[in-house]
């Protein structure tokens, strides 16, 4: 009893011994696995770069500019030169069409938010998504059985089952039938299957009918062994061919299986992205809704614009100023200033941010803006930042509370006008966080916080903690310390991907798999 309790001491230990060795090879070989980095100035965004900037509007314009309406222009009260005090009348519309252009007003608010919804609607779907790093692995086929064969057939094997109260038998190309076989049948006039099989995919099927060979043989007839797969060719597309000059005694039936009728279909698994796709989806999205937001902001302007000019067809100045361009309304598309005002009144820029990133921007900070219809661009400084959420984005869908910046323009002589979109970068010389946005999914948390994976001085991968601010788009995180653009990253996620890995630079295409 003491030996062969030893013995099993002994091969437990010899078993923990084997399982601690094949986990020490495993590790080495995973800390072996070389791991891709791409730099910093690759896949970050600048909160000041090219589509970075935040859309705005300018509320108040040194230039006060009347654009055509739909309608016709009945009459104009100025002319280039005249000064004019706010509520003068500019010029008046045929007011036929005032309806017609109230709907046009509606009906472009209620599309765009209609876009708005959708494209939110669309984001939440992303979020709720499930990376491909996460999937389920694939579905496999369940084996198929081989059936049981017979190599020879003479007059006492049993068949292998009955069909529709005929027997059959399981065989394959090099199954022979014993001419005593042959001559049983005949005798009998049974009818029997000889089922041709290649592995578990059934082929053919020869049927000898006994009744048929009484017929067509005499009684002092012998026949030949049969090899059921003389003169039957399998042609790889699908179709058998059946030379009937070789021997045979029966009538041949193709069944040489399909791809449409394989009897397992493989369950579909879905259409999957990477967390990496998935997060430039979102912000892609979010993208489109500060677009829609503009727009709509822009459309809701002309809408009260439209009710303002009101029934009347009358168009009044909003402000003091010179009438310094007016323009011949046949020769003038719809949208195009028809009247430009040159005011006394600094432009004034409203902008909107969220919740998260209210700290971006500070009273004395200075911006940089450019007015996208009039072209100019100019400085301005931050003048005051709310204290309350707006209600501008709080019927499209949006889960963050917006707040008004308000900004008032360096230059009072800068020529723009009311109502028409900007955008508003921060000026390099501000000091609001270092500009640098990272994709979320570069960014991971423990307990010490947030870190990313990146290239460190001796070319292994290392984790490093960052201090993170600002949340940019839902999808971008901003990086306030621990990071550079001079820095490579690595994707944080599989099991080969940890500190103390090899390093390989590559290029942003391997990230996202473009080919």
């Amino acid at each position: 009893m003491k030996n062969k309790r030893i013995r099993r001491i002994l091969i437990a230990v010899l078993i923990l011994a084997a399982l601690i060795a094949g986990i020490v090879l495993i590790a080495r070989h995973v800390r072996s696995q070389t791991v891709n980095v791409y730099a910093v100035s690759d896949v970050a965004e600048g909160w000041m770069g090219n589509n970075d900037e935040l859309y705005a509007t300018i509320t108040e314009g040194s230039t006060e500019t009347i654009p055509l309406d739909e309608g016709m222009v009945e009459s104009f009260s100025v002319k280039k030169g005249d000064t004019v005090k706010k509520g003068d009348l500019l010029l008046k519309y045929d007011t036929s069409t005032y309806q017609l252009t109230l709907s046009s007003d509606q009906a472009s608010i209620a599309m765009l938010q209609s876009q708005i919804r959708q494209a939110q609607q669309d984001i939440n779907t992303y979020r709720n998504m499930t990376p491909a790093e996460q999937a389920p692995a694939a579905p496999t086929p369940p084996p198929k059985s081989v059936p049981k064969v017979q190599s020879v057939i003479s007059p006492d094997t049993k068949p292998n089952g009955t069909e529709g109260g005929i027997s059959y038998y399981n065989c394959t190309e090099n199954t022979v039938v014993r001419s005593s076989a042959i001559l049983t049948l005949r005798d009998s006039g049974e009818t029997v299957l000889y089922r041709i099989f290649d592995g578990s995919a059934l082929v053919g099927v020869w049927t000898v009918d006994g009744s048929d060979l009484q017929t067509r043989y005499p009684d002092e007839w012998t026949p030949e062994d049969w090899t059921l797969g003389s003169g039957v060719s399998l042609n790889g597309d699908g179709t058998v061919t059946v030379d009937f000059s070789e021997t045979h005694y029966g009538s041949f039936e193709s069944l040489v299986p399909t791809e449409e009728e394989d009897d397992w279909i493989e369950p579909d698994p879905g259409e999957y992205y990477s967390a990496a796709e998935i997060a430039e989806m979102i912000r892609d999205k979010n993208q489109d809704i500060a677009d829609y937001q503009r727009q709509l902001k822009q459309a809701q302007l002309k809408y009260q614009r439209d009710q303002l000019t009101g029934e009347s067809g009358e168009v009044r100045a909003k402000s003091d100023g010179t009438v310094t361009f007016v323009a011949d309304p046949h020769n003038t598309s719809v949208g195009e200033p028809l009247v430009t005002i040159q005011g006394s009144t600094r432009a004034t820029v409203s902008v909107y941010v969220d919740e998260l990133s209210r700290d971006v921007l500070k009273p004395g900070d200075t911006v940089n803006v450019y007015a996208y219809e009039s072209g100019s661009s100019f400085t301005a400084t931050v003048d005051s930042i709310g204290d309350k959420p707006t209600d501008e984005y709080s019927s499209y869908g949006s889960n963050s509370s917006y707040y008004a910046v308000t900004c008032i323009a360096d230059d009072p002589d800068v020529e723009v006008r009311a109502w028409e979109g900007c955008s508003v970068t921060l000026d390099s010389a501000g000091e609001s966080g270092s500009g640098l946005y990272l994709p979320m999914y570069f960014v991971r948390e423990d307990t010490g916080g947030s870190y990313v994976l990146c290239q460190g001085e001796n070319g292994r991968l290392e984790q490093r903690h960052v201090s993170t601010g600002a949340i940019l788009w839902g999808s971008m995180v901003e990086i306030r310390g621990g990071l550079t653009y001079d820095d490579y990253v690595a994707f944080p996620y599989g099991r080969g991907v940890q500190a103390g890995n090899p390093t390989k630079v590559a290029e942003l295409d391997e990230l996202y798999n473009y080919y």
